[in-house]
């Protein structure tokens, strides 16, 4: 039986050096587990066990390129219009056995107590599903303790092809900021609460920022919508994440959970432990717990792509750390 190999942002306790060489046996363990070794093997990829781990990471990443569906199958365009070929149709059960093992699938519980919940925006159902698992978080904790809630997204407009799911829960938003809020408000039953919004209205809507701030009795929640570092092109998710940092004071050792989609979870997690390393945080990832019958909707082309992701962002820690 094949181990499940999980990766994971090094103890806040350790000191700088011991946490980079705690990030290399992580992602070592996963680079060598048998689940990546099968799936770069199953599409023509050689394992590559010798030489140091910095240029195994280059390698892989160049690899990689081989599981960007978003330019093969869908031109570049947004991950819901990736499809799936004969050879992953016919793929599709052991690839899938390969992403659960490698953590983009069913990573939905933190190991840690959180000192900021972080559920981050996407698309169709996502803000309010994630809204929805951040909420079920804090219910492990309180009343015990308020866990700050701070949903992070943009100001990206929203596509036509969204509009049947937001109407569920944001029938009138117009860019993924409005319907974060909307997720964030049914999932905590909000419509009733009193809030305050900060907006800053740039010419180049890619500049534009703003925070709403709940006054809710049980928690304590804000959405924060970051301006991109970039005026040619929307917020991503690092845009998010330092303008949540600068944003916000949390002291050293402060532990963070980020709520995203399972699929996700393994390039988020990558993704923040940059920052995590360079700012004293601890971070962890979770994702939304998949409803019965919908995990089908995301075939194995969109899951390969998010390996590919996971595998980019593993890349980009090595080159500033490894």
């Amino acid at each position: 039986m094949h181990i499940r190999h999980l990766l994971s942002c090094p103890d806040v306790n350790l000191r700088q050096k011991e946490r980079v060489e705690a990030l290399e046996d992580t992602v070592e363990e996963w680079l060598c587990s048998d689940a990546f070794v099968e799936v770069v093997r199953l599409f023509g990829g050689t394992v590559v066990r010798t030489g140091c781990i910095k240029e195994r990471i280059a390698y892989y990443n160049s690899f990689a390129e081989v599981w960007d569906y978003r330019r093969k199958k869908a031109g570049g365009g947004e991950r819901w219009l990736i499809q799936e070929d004969s050879f992953l149709a016919d793929n599709r059960d052991v690839i899938m056995e390969y992403m659960y093992l490698l953590g983009l699938r069913d990573v939905v519980e933190p190991s840690q107590e959180p000192n900021f919940i972080l559920p981050l925006g996407g698309a169709r159902m996502a803000n309010l599903d994630r809204c929805i698992t951040a909420r079920e978080v804090c219910t492990m904790y309180y009343p015990r303790r308020v866990i700050p809630i701070v949903a992070l997204t943009g100001m990206r407009p929203i596509n036509e092809i969204e509009r049947t799911s937001l109407n569920l829960y944001a029938p009138n938003a117009q860019t993924e900021y409005e319907a974060m809020c909307g997720g964030i408000s049914k999932a905590f039953d909000l419509s009733s609460e009193i809030y305050e919004e900060e907006f800053h209205d740039a010419d180049n809507v890619n500049l534009s920022w703003a925070e709403r701030r709940y006054h809710s009795k049980e928690n304590r929640i804000f959405v924060l919508s970051a301006p991109s570092s970039d005026p040619a092109r929307r917020a991503n998710s690092m845009d998010t994440f330092e303008f949540f940092l600068t944003h916000y004071q949390l002291e050293p050792a402060s532990r963070i959970l980020l709520i995203t989609s399972c699929i996700y979870v393994p390039f988020q997690l990558m993704k923040f432990t940059n920052l995590a390393l360079k700012k004293d945080l601890f971070v962890e990832c979770i994702g939304c717990k998949a409803k019965p019958g919908t995990e089908s909707v995301l075939n194995a082309a969109s899951y390969l792509q998010e390996l590919k992701a996971a595998i980019n962002a593993i890349y980009e820690l090595s080159e500033r750390y490894f």
